[in-house]
């Protein structure tokens, strides 16, 4: 499983294959914010999916990915 992080400054950037990958990201990016008194601004968060289409018919599923603000 390939997944992937890129961060400039106090932005990241998560790359993942697959939704269940991204989720797995999230979890860990959770844990370090809590162990490190951090919090991440949901509000200002985007998920962006890529996906090849084959054919006009057919629609990518969408599996949900949250994002939840921190208060």
């Amino acid at each position: 499983m390939y997944t992937g992080a890129l961060g400039y400054a106090d932005d990241v950037v998560l790359l993942a294959p697959t939704p269940s990958a991204l989720r797995i990201m999230l979890r860990i990016c959770e844990d370090f914010a809590k162990e490190f008194s951090m919090v991440f601004n949901a509000s200002k968060s985007v998920c962006l999916r890529v996906t090849k289409v084959t054919s006009k018919a057919s629609k990518p599923s969408v599996d949900d990915v949250q994002l939840m603000a921190m208060v």
